[in-house]
């Protein structure tokens, strides 16, 4: 495996969440870059059906030092935000069940899992 790729899986994904709205990620690379992530909801219905959802992204001296730029870190977080998006809205049923044992899961749901949770 190329030395690249393999410090690409040497990050740290530091996850936090404050019910009932915000979820923030903070990603701390190899080199010491590092790079927040987070998210806040609103409900804009009353059902809860519909919600404005906020985002924001940024990264620290030391990875724009490494030539992350912040246009393609937004670019690249708007992207995975994006991605959701059809998924979400084509859940059935709308509300994801809060028992874990009808569904299949990977380790990429670790967090919305904990979410669920919670």
């Amino acid at each position: 495996m190329p030395q690249e790729l393999a410090e690409e899986f040497d990050h740290h994904l530091d996850y936090r969440l404050t019910l009932p709205m915000f979820a923030s990620i903070c990603v701390s690379s190899p080199s010491g870059g590092r790079r927040l992530v987070a998210q806040v909801t609103a409900p804009v219905s009353a059902d809860g059906l519909r919600v404005r959802q906020f985002w924001l992204a940024g990264t620290d001296a030391v990875s724009t030092g490494q030539g992350a730029e912040l246009a393609d870190v937004l670019a690249y977080e708007r992207q995975v935000f994006e991605e959701d998006h059809p998924i979400v809205e084509n859940q059935r049923p709308i509300e994801a069940p809060l028992g874990l044992h009808s569904q299949v899961h990977t380790a990429a749901d670790r967090f919305s899992i904990t979410y669920r949770r919670v």
